[in-house]
């Protein structure tokens, strides 16, 4: 054996030992979570992982006491996978997050440096500043995109979106819309309806007191009020109400045949919206096409 592949099977050693200290602190680590997925968790990989770890270390003793330099190669490499796995894994994390940053970057510049300009005092919620620009600046070219395809408003929908620290974001949407932004489109709404972001039901309150249809429906057909499902969704239900949706509206799904938004509560699940539509006049006694009613529902599944 050779020097240089005396050093390769002291670099093995040392991978090997470091992979016996990993699954050793397997054994001793806590459980992942409470619930039955959690817990013995690490445990399990400890257990899966030793027969593995002692096949490594016991080809790795072998290939070393051995000529053939096939089988020396293919030890190392055995023990050698772990590192590389882990070592690509973390060169792909790092160029993802870097795209990511780029991608984020671009975002809010605009081809005209005053919306740019804009986008930039929302993004920081400098919206004094925004204002100012606004009341002082050209006219806005309200139909101009970013590098994204987002016009100035949708840019600022998103960032209110993508802000899980707080709902501070809405006031520029707000100020946007107060300046002669049309009101966002169908799309658009339908993303905002279904955010779960802290931001998400102040945002739906600033579009529907702006002007956007209450009885607006998602990507698929759906009306609003059958989506009690999505995050806040007895909030967002009542923000609807407020701006006078039309709560009887019966559902487009073929699976759900001419369903009320009672129906699609209950069978959701989601209680808290079945009682705000029922205090609201929804029929639970109404009976859709394929012999359903919300009565029929509670009486499986009953309202607490």
């Amino acid at each position: 054996m050779g020097d240089a592949m005396k050093i390769a099977f002291v670099i093995g050693w040392v991978f090997f030992a470091l992979e016996a200290v990993s699954v050793a602190s397997l054994f001793f680590a806590r459980n992942a979570g409470n619930d039955a997925a959690g817990k013995g968790m690490a445990t399990g990989f400890a257990f899966a992982s030793l027969p593995l770890l002692l096949l490594a270390g016991a080809l790795l003793l072998w290939a070393q006491r051995s000529n053939s330099v096939g089988l020396q190669y293919a030890a190392l490499l055995v023990v050698s996978v772990p590192f590389l796995a882990g070592g690509g894994l973390w060169v792909s994390n790092w160029a993802n997050e870097r795209s990511h940053e780029r991608n984020r970057q671009a975002a809010g510049r605009f081809p005209n440096a005053h919306l740019t300009r804009i986008a930039e005092a929302l993004d920081q919620k400098n919206f004094a500043d925004a204002d100012a620009l606004l009341k002082q600046g050209p006219a806005v070219d309200w139909a101009a995109v970013d590098a994204h395809g987002k016009t100035l408003l949708e840019h600022a929908v998103a960032r209110v979106l993508e802000d899980y620290s707080g709902d501070a974001g809405v006031e520029g949407v707000t100020i946007l819309l107060s300046h002669g932004a049309p009101l966002p489109k169908p799309e658009v709404v339908s993303t905002i309806f279904e955010g779960n972001s802290p931001g998400a039901v102040a945002l739906l309150g600033a579009v529907l007191k702006a002007g956007v249809d209450p009885n607006s429906k998602d990507r698929f057909g759906e009306p609003f009020v059958h989506l009690t499902h999505v995050f806040r969704g007895r909030e967002k239900l009542e923000l609807l109400a407020q701006h006078g949706a039309d709560l009887q509206v019966l559902s487009s799904r073929t699976d759900r045949p001419q369903w009320n938004a009672l129906m699609t509560a209950v069978a959701m699940g989601n209680q808290e919206a079945a009682k705000f539509l029922l205090e609201h006049g929804v029929s639970a006694t109404y009976q859709a096409p394929d012999g359903q009613s919300a009565a029929k529902m509670i009486v499986e599944r009953p309202l607490r």
